[in-house]
């Protein structure tokens, strides 16, 4: 935290299901003295993801949807209209959406930002790309989408016939993730994490280039010019680390969202692949961190999503084989994803048994 000028952390841990740990640590709110608390709350940035996956998961169990439908089984072309690549019309599943395989781009956040967009869901939110062009044609590259999250959110409320931030609040009372929900525009949100930004992110035009001049600067400008209701599915919810979560899919449906669709690379952890709202890493050796530490050669599969926004940096980590589960937040985004992972597998060592 003083090397990357993180003002404030939250750490927890589950292992076989049961919530064992939760530490906060650091500063929610620097210029009002206020610490980071166990109830906190915190913006969860593109971990949302695999919330709005849990909910699709969720829906599959009723019957209600299916992820290698077609989205236009859902949506009309008034909506959304059927997508052309090379002047041929192309169909997109749910399933492409959720495993960034859709040909979507990831957003366009200069068009984005220059206003602020008043939607009550995100049926309405698509309207902004729906005639933009895919980048490729669905099915055949990986390419991170916002947008095919957002329209994701629009399938979901086509199935429900209600709003997404409705059916996905209700998701979380139900499995008692009380302190969970979908931010909205002016929401005021009591114990809410302020986010901060180095002075040297390439987020600034004129970032500090002299190390003995670092500090910190508010980032809640720029990560408050998103519009909240549009990202509900891709990328604004509220979390605390003082939730305790019941069972909530069958183990059937879990392997389905977690199955390893499309290669993306291979690093010094394995080999990474996209999943549904998820990301996969399979092993073929111990994974050693940059501080050398030495993960055990039990770990074979890690199942993880990052999130990201201009002063925040999210992680779920989850190490299916020893049953444990790593969440990570700080009000700054320093760390990469590589940084992240790391820092989690850290974190679950110190549990295994």
């Amino acid at each position: 935290m003083v090397n990357q000028l993180i003002p404030g952390v939250a750490v927890g841990v589950s292992r076989y299901g049961r919530h064992i740990v939760d530490v906060p640590l650091g500063w929610a709110d620097i210029e009002n003295d206020v610490p980071v608390r166990r109830y906190s709350m915190w913006r969860m940035a593109s971990i949302s993801k695999s919330l709005t996956s849990a909910l699709v998961g969720k829906l599959m169990e009723n019957g209600r949807l299916s992820l290698n439908e077609s989205i236009y089984k859902y949506l009309k072309p008034g909506i959304f209209p059927v997508k052309q690549w090379k002047g041929k019309d192309v169909d997109i599943t749910v399933g492409q959406l959720m495993s960034h395989t859709s040909g979507l781009p990831v957003d366009n956040s200069d068009k984005d930002m220059t206003k602020i967009y008043e939607y009550t869901n995100c049926t309405e939110s698509v309207a902004k790309f729906r005639n933009d062009p895919l980048i490729s044609a669905p099915g055949t590259q990986y390419n991170y989408s916002n947008y095919a999250y957002q329209v994701l959110g629009a399938v979901i409320e086509s199935v429900t016939n209600e709003n997404f931030a409705t059916t996905i609040d209700k998701l979380m009372r139900d499995i008692h993730m009380n302190a969970t929900m979908a931010e909205t525009y002016g929401m005021v949100v009591r114990h809410r994490v302020h986010d901060y930004i180095r002075s040297d992110s390439g987020y600034l035009l004129h970032p500090t280039t002299n190390k003995s001049q670092l500090h910190l600067m508010n980032a809640v400008i720029l990560d408050d010019s998103l519009t909240v209701e549009a990202q509900w599915s891709s990328g604004d919810s509220y979390y605390n680390i003082n939730n305790t979560n019941p069972d909530l899919l069958k183990s059937e449906t879990i392997n389905q969202l977690w199955e390893p669709i499309f290669k993306k690379t291979i690093d010094k952890f394995g080999t990474h692949k996209t999943a549904h709202g998820w990301e996969v890493i399979e092993l073929d050796k111990p994974i050693t961190c940059t501080n050398k530490c030495q993960m055990p050669a039990s770990i074979r599969k890690v199942i993880w999503k990052t999130g990201g926004l201009y002063g925040l940096a999210t992680i779920i980590v989850i190490l299916p084989e020893q049953h444990i589960c790593v969440t990570f937040f700080c009000n700054n985004s320093s760390f990469n994803n590589t940084g992240l992972i790391e820092l989690a597998l850290i974190v679950a060592k110190q549990f295994m048994m």
